[in-house]
């Protein structure tokens, strides 16, 4: 009976042993699946920061680009975001030799070239200016266009403006334009109204010298 009483005991303690293995067992398990858990969301949580502050920064470079302000530092890495911030540069490169090479033409032009809004006011204008009517670029922004017309040429100048609006074709017309010594200039203008923009786009010629030469012609 000892000897039964004894074995019965060793199973007991046995079986109290593996009922406490078997619990430590599962509460290492649940933490071990919490502390992956949340391991895990961590590194989610991180690399979502870092996502998105990657991609802040190519959305700052498009708002800068817009702006012609300086881009940010290039991304490093070999990530999609990072080839996409090296795509983005190589587009805004692209654009800046772009307008280099506009304003090369705008300031070598003998034309005056001019962008001029909806309120018939000058946005931009080409160093011809200087040239032609003796009057400086800056002064020129946001003044109304009869500063430079003659007063005979105000109102149809207007007129032909808004018929190229309206029809959305070229429209080329001869008016006098007046430089700031009050010397008067035939021009010869050709315009073209860009909806996107909201802007004529006016090329404007000397007419000077060929007006000389057609009034010798005649003399002739």
């Amino acid at each position: 009976d000892r000897s039964i009483h004894k074995r019965a005991n060793v199973l007991q303690e046995r079986e109290q042993k593996e009922r406490e293995l078997f619990w430590k067992m599962n509460v290492l398990l649940i933490a071990a699946l919490v502390t992956s858990l949340l391991l895990t969301l961590g590194l989610c949580f991180i690399i979502n920061r870092l996502l998105l502050d990657r991609l802040a920064t190519v959305s700052e470079n498009t708002r800068r680009l817009a702006m012609d302000k300086p881009l940010l530092e290039m991304l490093r890495g070999d990530d999609e975001v990072a080839q996409l911030d090296k795509t983005f540069r190589t587009m805004a490169q692209t654009l800046a030799n772009a307008r280099e090479k506009d304003q090369l033409i705008l300031d070598n032009s003998s034309d005056i070239i001019a962008a001029i809004d909806e309120n018939y006011c000058f946005q931009k204008v080409s160093k011809a200016c200087e040239l032609v009517w003796q009057i400086e670029e800056e002064h020129l922004l946001n003044s109304h266009i009869s500063e430079i017309l003659g007063s005979d040429s105000q109102v149809e100048t207007l007129n032909m403006l808004d018929r190229a609006r309206e029809s959305n074709t070229v429209a080329k017309f001869e008016n006098t334009t007046v430089a700031a010594d009050g010397t008067e200039i035939p021009s010869l203008w050709s315009v073209k109204w860009t909806e996107e923009e909201s802007l004529f786009i006016a090329v404007i010629h000397d007419s000077r010298n060929r007006k000389e030469a057609e009034t010798k012609r005649q003399e002739l």
